[in-house]
């Protein structure tokens, strides 16, 4: 079996546990023998390389440090639209799903995983699920981190339009694979009662050591994360003021993040915080190379991961590998990892009293008494991560998955607001009605110059979002409806506010569907208007919201975005419309 590997992060490009994941899979499998292809990010033309025993495809993304547009050798007035809508998450995605065909053709791939975080296989699924694309290759997810949950723990500012796109296209994307598989119980909770879906717990696999740089600092505790809520920092530096340690240092690893509703950096006004005497025993590294942060690693004497929910913490994996005492979140994947008191020692989650506790517990310990938790840590992990089970796991799961089948019947379809659109566009909207079982399909309208992209139509986005939507096709029994009828009058092939149309569908239960691949003209048709209140539609089922979904500003504005309540009205919708990208 030949297997795709699809993630932005992979070295040199790692910006966290998704790199170090990838990094670690691709090890494992070219040890096990087998010929893994990574797609991820360049910095410049698309690259295909042979890198220590794996292909490695890299495609541009961004030109240097600049994140205002697309690199130039990615920049099309369709990834430009996507940029600006959807995020710079898309393009990487939509170039996914361009250069697949011929991966799959020449390197013989039978599956292809994708990272969940920033929905790397969206487009590609899209185009699966619409239009039968990739043959029988298999198609899975893999929850690291969904975006949902990283707002929730980094209690950011309300999500405007591109986050709430992004948090539906990771869902879909999880929804629409043949399997989802996750690296801890605590995610696959987390999926199954936010996304409804059942993803198979497999541990991630134990990277190969990284080489020590040397070293001049004395040990202490070490942390080693971006410094946000969610990796506990706060918890961390209140707690080492509690426990006004004596001739032990706090080494803290990592970059400084703002906190979005104030812009100070989270670090540096939680160490401003401090009491001088405990500050003072705080060392600030910043970001450092793997290299630079093992040494600090072989000398510390604790290695604290205080992140208070944490999916599986390479932090807490290559730490308990390298013979560290830890002290984690009883929260999360690192609880699954820690057997309390024995391989490490856990604290509650969230808790400042309880993690100055148990620091003190570790640091006080004797030097025998540290070595045998030491010892005992590197045969928990190694037994839980070890690379040939896991190996093993993950290629008798892979030929167990079935591949999407889920080809409903031919649909009669209709076709409104053609604009004389090309046949080939119209047929490929036809097919996306006929395969994903949708109500309508629609493409990615332009009106003059602007390509408008965006996900999934739904009730919610029709709702809030640019009002141009284009040719359209709708299952005819559909348009039979009663209800449907009425609106449309005589002739239903023109009509004007094509947007009620189809959101009047979605409120009355219809899915729909979004063919990127076809951008098609949004000029103006010249039929009668929709005679319908789809405001008045509302379903109180919309009202309440989708698990894993923050509300926010977006839901304020406007009747929209799964959380709005009865008391929004037209007045706010202008402002909604210029939020959300209308």
């Amino acid at each position: 079996m030949s297997w795709c590997i699809v993630s932005r992060e992979f070295p040199p490009f790692s910006g966290g546990g998704i790199g170090t994941y990838t990094r670690a899979i691709t090890q494992s499998l070219v040890a096990a023998g087998k010929k893994p292809v990574v797609i991820t990010v360049g910095d410049g033309l698309r690259t295909e390389d042979v890198e220590e025993g794996a292909v490695v495809v890299r495609l541009p993304l961004v030109e240097g440090d600049d994140w205002s547009a697309p690199h130039p050798n990615a920049r099309t007035p369709t990834t430009e639209a996507a940029w600006s809508a959807l995020g710079p998450h898309s393009v990487f995605a939509m170039q996914v799903a361009d250069v697949l065909p011929d991966i799959i053709g020449r390197h013989d791939v039978d599956l292809v995983e994708f990272a969940d975080t920033g929905a790397a296989g969206w487009f590609a699924l899209n185009r699966r699920r619409n239009l039968c694309a990739y043959g029988a290759v298999r198609m899975i997810t893999n929850v690291h981190s969904p975006s949902a949950w990283i707002e929730q723990h980094n209690r950011r500012c309300e999500p405007g339009r591109q986050m709430h796109e992004l948090q539906r296209m990771e869902r879909e994307q999880a929804q629409w694979s043949d399997a989802v598989i996750t690296p801890s119980e605590y995610m696959a909770r987390w999926v199954r009662d936010n996304w409804g879906i059942k993803a198979e717990v497999i541990r991630n696999p134990l990277p190969a050591p990284v080489k020590s740089d040397h070293t001049d600092e004395e040990g202490g505790v070490l942390f080693v994360g971006r410094h946000e809520y969610r990796k506990g920092i706060d918890t961390l530096c209140r707690a080492w003021s509690k426990l006004k340690p004596e001739g032990v240092r706090l080494h803290l690893v990592g970059q400084d993040t703002p906190d979005e509703r104030s812009g100070v950096p989270i670090g540096e006004r939680l160490l401003s915080e401090m009491p001088r005497e405990a500050s003072l025993t705080v060392v600030e590294h910043g970001r450092m190379s793997p290299e630079s942060v093992r040494a600090l690693q072989d000398e510390a004497s604790v290695v604290v991961v205080p992140s208070p929910e944490d999916n599986f913490p390479y932090t807490c994996v290559e730490a308990m590998a390298a013979g560290r005492v830890v002290v984690a979140s009883d929260v999360g994947g690192a609880a699954e990892l820690i057997e309390d008191g024995v391989s490490g020692f856990l604290f509650e989650s969230g808790n400042c009293e309880s993690l100055a506790i148990t620091l003190k517990r570790a640091i006080d310990m004797r030097l025998v008494d540290r070595n045998t938790i030491g010892e005992r840590a590197v045969d928990r992990v190694k037994d839980l991560c070890n690379v040939t089970k896991i190996i093993m796991s993950r290629t008798e799961h892979a030929d167990g998955i079935e591949h999407w089948r889920d080809i409903l019947s031919d649909a009669e379809c209709a076709a409104l607001n053609t604009n004389g659109a090309p046949n080939d566009d119209l047929h490929k909207l036809c097919d996306a009605v006929t395969n994903s079982g949708s109500a309508f399909a629609i493409g990615w309208p332009r009106a003059g110059k602007r390509i408008i992209a965006h996900g999934t139509p739904s009730y919610a986005g029709l709702l809030a979002g640019p009002r141009e939507v284009g040719p359209v096709v709708v299952r005819k029994s559909w348009l039979e409806k009663p209800e449907i009828a009425q609106m449309l009058g005589d002739d239903p092939s023109v009509h004007k506010d094509g947007w009620k149309l189809l959101a009047a569908i979605c409120a009355m239960g219809g899915e729909g569907a979004v063919v990127p691949e076809c951008v098609l003209d949004a000029a103006e048709p010249g039929g009668n208007p929709v005679d319908a209140d789809v405001h008045a539609m509302m379903d109180p089922s919309i009202v309440l919201g989708e698990p894993g979904l923050p509300v926010g500003r977006a839901n304020r504005l406007a009747p929209a975005f799964e959380g709005q309540t009865d008391t929004i009205k037209s007045r706010v919708m202008g402002t909604a419309r210029k939020l959300l990208g209308g």
